[in-house]
């Protein structure tokens, strides 16, 4: 009894001494103490339907993140704001969607639905309920940005949808253009735009020529045709990227298929740079992206793609890489994902770079686990590091989802960031505020910690976690009271160190061998099959 006694009490001291190493700084928020750690879990910022999974538009704009979302209260998606904070993460205004968030003159436009009339229309806000406001009804998309207004296919009952722009004031939104004279539409088709040489450069249609590419310098008489690309059907000019003085993009042709073009913004100054693939099959040319004086794409209608390098001129573009996928410019190279082998059932992708020469492609490192859909992609610098999506086999068995890795362009340091539950590419990765945030097929807004400290952050209620014995000695129960599973088990210790990860066969309880595990206070992070963020502390005695 004594023996229990002196336990019981010893347990309860080092409870009372372990706990003041961790500092409570906001309701539901759980910050390690200073340290090295060998992971960056990842916050949970907002859970916001796990009923829907319904979460789209995540957007930087003015200093705020915007997206779409529902609640799981409302009845509809709404437009939501965030400053990268748990509480500062809420619903922008109770209005119905939200989507192509655009920032103009230091504000952001976006559309939202007019359910009764069954329209988009235009909104603006400053990031606050009160500065959310209608700036014209029946909008059918935006365009882009261009001499501090926003340019959007607006409609009317005389016009059509035609060229507007917008000053975000109702005294300051007008017609532009009338480009298919009368009530016919003039912009059907968005394909971006970009601003080259002091005009908008766009696609639209009027009386004579399908869907060509424009450009306006904001007034009626410099809104004109450049060129009718496409003698029969439509160019659906598209991928513009500006290189060496000239304005590059990708059009359909009479006899070409879809091919790299490029303009000075004159009829004549209008021309192919090449056939990439030869005769009428289309190389969908894409990703322009400019790197040590050339330009460089990738070809092909899906993955993988050929990547090619251009000087400008028929002769000067060639094919510089096959298999390839994603490409971006980080540290003075060029990274991109190329397929390195065959391990059935699966092939084998690798993240690579290059300087540009014929010699120049240098395996950075492989993706272990990557199934044959999933070359690394979304890829997104950050500072002095490179963030991108790949597959993991972290269990071994066809454990495949998007998961985050991270690097700074040696094999060393390219690493699994946290083998998450499936990041949704459809969000992207978004740098915000100094760190990375995106999106989980459950719903969910996530953020990458400052400082490389482990942080869990969450807003979840942790009685809904069961731990027995706690203290543990050689093993412990998990349990969840929810109706939900557990997907998986992370340990830190007090400094922020993972110390351990496991994946569950997605039960209601788990059981985790603690025997290992050396004395003191420990954090849990349990993760359900909702997506779901619970944490939970445990004494290893």
């Amino acid at each position: 009894m004594l023996a229990k006694y002196y336990n019981r009490q010893k347990s309860n001291q080092m409870i009372a001494s372990l706990y003041n190493s961790f500092k409570w700084i906001a309701a539901g928020v759980l910050v390690f103490a200073a340290g090295e750690a060998r992971s960056q879990a990842p916050l949970l910022v907002k859970q916001i339907d796990t009923e829907s999974y319904n979460f789209d538009e995540l957007a930087t704009s003015d200093g705020h993140l915007f997206f779409r979302a529902t609640d799981g209260t409302i009845g509809h998606d709404v437009p939501w704001v965030s400053d990268g904070t748990v509480q500062g993460t809420q619903i922008l205004k109770p209005i119905v969607g939200g989507s192509s968030f655009t920032e103009s003159n230091g504000q952001t436009f976006f559309l939202a639905e007019d359910t009764i009339n069954e329209t988009l229309d235009l909104w603006i806000t400053d990031g606050t309920e009160s500065g959310t406001s209608l700036v014209k009804q029946d909008a059918v998309f935006i365009i882009g940005s261009f001499n501090g207004k926003l340019y959007f296919a607006g409609h009317d009952a005389t016009h059509g949808n035609e060229l507007w722009s917008s000053d975000g004031t109702t005294g300051g939104t007008s017609l532009v253009k009338d480009i298919f004279p009368g009530t016919e539409d003039g912009l059907t088709y968005d394909l971006r735009s970009f601003v080259f040489n002091g005009k908008l450069f766009f696609s639209a249609v009027d009386a004579v020529n399908n869907i060509e590419l424009w450009a306006t310098d904001g007034t009626e008489p410099g809104t004109a045709l450049i060129k009718n690309i496409a003698a029969t059907g439509s160019s659906y000019p598209s991928d513009f990227k500006e290189f060496n003085g000239a304005l590059y993009f990708t059009a359909s042709s009479d006899g070409y298929g879809n091919e790299l073009w490029r303009t000075d913004g004159t009829d004549a100054g209008t021309m192919m740079v090449k056939d990439l693939i030869p005769g009428t099959t289309s190389s969908f040319a894409s990703n322009l992206t400019v790197f040590n004086g050339k330009l460089y794409m990738t070809a092909n209608l899906f993955e993988p793609y050929d990547l090619w390098q251009s000087d400008g001129t028929d002769a000067g573009t060639t094919l510089y890489e096959d298999s390839v996928a994603g490409i971006v410019t980080f540290n003075s190279l060029l990274y991109f994902g190329k397929a390195v082998g065959y391990t059935a059932p699966f092939l084998e992708y690798g993240l690579f770079k290059t300087d540009g020469t014929p010699a120049g492609v240098e395996l950075v490192k492989i993706i272990e686990g990557a199934n044959s859909k999933r070359f690394p992609r979304d890829m997104t610098v950050l500072g002095n590091k490179l963030y991108f999506l790949a597959n993991y086999d972290f269990s071994g068995a066809n454990y495949l989802n998007n998961d985050l890795w991270v690097t700074e362009g040696t094999a060393a340091t390219t690493q699994l960031v946290y083998d998450t539950i499936d990041v949704y590419s459809g969000n992207g990765i978004v740098p915000f505020n100094g760190t990375i945030f995106y999106t989980s097929t459950y719903g969910s807004l996530y953020k990458l910690p400052g400082g490389g400290v482990g942080l869990v952050e969450t807003t979840a209620n942790t009685s809904n976690v069961s731990l027995f014995p706690n203290p543990a000695l050689d093993e412990m129960l998990v349990t969840i009271n929810a109706d939900e599973r557990i997907e998986r088990i992370t340990v830190f210790n007090t400094i922020g160190q993972l110390i351990v990860e496991l994946k569950t066969a997605q039960q209601s309880t788990a059981k985790m061998n603690t025997s290992q595990f050396g004395e003191g206070l420990y954090l849990l992070r349990l993760e359900t099959s909702f997506g779901k963020i619970l944490p939970a502390l445990f004494i290893k005695q």
